[in-house]
């Protein structure tokens, strides 16, 4: 059975962090443009069994999270992500970009000799490649709006970038009531402000807990490669990785060769009554709700 440890959240939110999430320029592992064949060969060339076998529940998860951090660097690739503006033209298809291509040296064979006959071959390039792009334009916008229920990230992050005004943090009044305008003030000022309600635990030991009466403890749990399985499925690909920075798109894909290590590492934790430290640990990010009203109501909280 498992037993009752210590939990706690630490709030170090650092102002740099924050400011940091004011830029957009990231960099990202794709998971999207990968080789999962190439992970699934290299997942089911360990030998789990081995490796798990004389590990307690910590160096459990450990070797296994260490293993596939290793196979996530050298399939997954980096992509480097410079602003959040959507465009339709890096999603174009092969028929389109040749279309409009194609204007572009009607065009230029126009400028070149001003005759009737390259005139018309221009404006009939034009009008193929306009056609394209709505064609394009129409069954993309229809393909978002169907998967939407699946996919909703695509389809909002297209609908803000269809909309003329941007929803951004707001000028906060720091200490002396003045408005401040730079994002590192406005990163502390918010710092401050979080990190104030917070509660600031003492190192005392925890309260004992009273012993709760119990008719049978539960000794039948049952886990199943099956279930696991049909666990995994329930994830949403499109949904960000935790901590451990182990993508729902890598699990999806890669069920059938990680379900035999993570079987084994839940019947471990159920035997030893605990769980991996890392399992305890979350990302905490603070989220500026757009508030309809023009004044901020966030004022620092250090003076």
């Amino acid at each position: 059975m498992y037993q009752a440890e210590e939990l706690s959240i630490s709030g170090d939110i650092a102002s740099e962090n924050v400011a940091h999430l004011l830029r957009s320029k990231v960099e990202r592992l794709n998971y999207h443009k990968r080789d999962y064949t190439k992970i699934s060969e290299k997942i089911n060339d360990v030998n789990w069994t081995d490796l798990l076998s004389v590990k307690n529940v910590d160096e459990s998860w450990k070797v296994l999270a260490e293993t596939l951090s290793i196979i996530i660097k050298e399939c997954i690739p980096v992509s480097k992500t410079k602003t959040d503006k959507f465009t339709l033209r890096t999603l174009l298809d092969r028929e389109t970009v040749h279309a409009i291509r194609h204007k572009k040296t009607r065009w230029k064979k126009y400028l070149h000799c001003k005759d009737d006959k390259n005139w018309n071959e221009y404006k009939k390039a034009r009008n193929q490649a306009l056609k394209q792009i709505r064609t394009f334009k129409y069954n993309y916008e229809r393909s978002m709006a169907m998967d939407i229920k699946s996919n909703s990230k695509t389809f909002w992050k297209y609908i803000r970038s269809k909309t003329k005004t941007k929803s951004t943090i707001g000028n906060i009044k720091d200490a002396n009531g003045d408005l401040t305008s730079n994002n590192k003030d406005k990163a502390e000022i918010m710092n401050n402000y979080f990190t104030s309600v917070f509660t600031v635990e003492t190192n005392e030991p925890l309260p004992v807990f009273i012993r709760r009466n119990y008719r049978e403890p539960i000794n039948d749990i049952d886990i199943t490669e099956d279930k696991i399985l049909s666990a995994i499925k329930l994830l949403n690909p499109n949904k960000s990785s935790g901590p451990d920075l182990f993508h729902p798109k890598l699990l999806l894909e890669s069920a059938n060769e990680l379900v035999t290590p993570i079987n084994h590492l839940l019947k471990k934790s159920l035997n030893e009554g605990k769980l991996p430290q890392d399992w305890k640990n979350a990302i905490v990010t603070p989220y500026i709700n757009p508030d309809p009203k023009p004044a901020q109501k966030i004022t620092d909280q250090s003076a």
